[in-house]
């Protein structure tokens, strides 16, 4: 199964349940301090902009678990973790937070910190992707 599956299939199954009635500063705390965040906006999966990015980052597995990285899709009103589709977010609240209500395709990188570090309204080639987050300080210390 293709990555790019993956992430359709991991939306899917959150169909219709992806609502978590929690604010979305509550939903990606969880995750602050141990994991940094791509969130990926679309208005639809077959979009030209996602399956780019969907497709630039099939093939970085590795690369993704080194940095610590969880990938959010959010596809119209349907958010989901790649990998993780039983952990429900709330797609309005993610739009909200990242001026990404208008749909279209929008790209985000929050920090380990919680902090956006790059917002992008085209794909992010995993060059830029894995440069900006090894340019941080704390990325640096990890490295070491």
């Amino acid at each position: 199964m293709s990555f790019a599956s993956k992430w359709i299939m991991a939306t899917m199954t959150v169909l219709g349940t992806a609502t978590m009635g929690h604010s979305t500063a509550d939903q990606l705390s969880q995750f602050r301090w141990n994991h940094r965040i791509l969130v990926i906006f679309s208005d639809r999966s077959d979009d030209a902009n996602y399956v780019q990015q969907m497709g630039a980052l099939k093939g970085t597995q590795k690369s993704v678990a080194e940095r610590d990285m969880l990938i959010i899709s959010v596809v119209a009103d349907v958010a989901a973790i790649i990998d993780k589709p039983q952990l429900k977010l709330d797609a309005y609240s993610l739009r909200k937070r990242f001026g990404a209500e208008g749909r279209g395709f929008r790209a985000v990188l929050i920090g380990k910190d919680g902090g956006a570090k790059l917002s992008s309204n085209r794909p992010i080639t995993p060059a830029e992707l894995f440069s900006t987050i090894d340019a941080m300080p704390m990325r640096q210390s990890e490295m070491r």
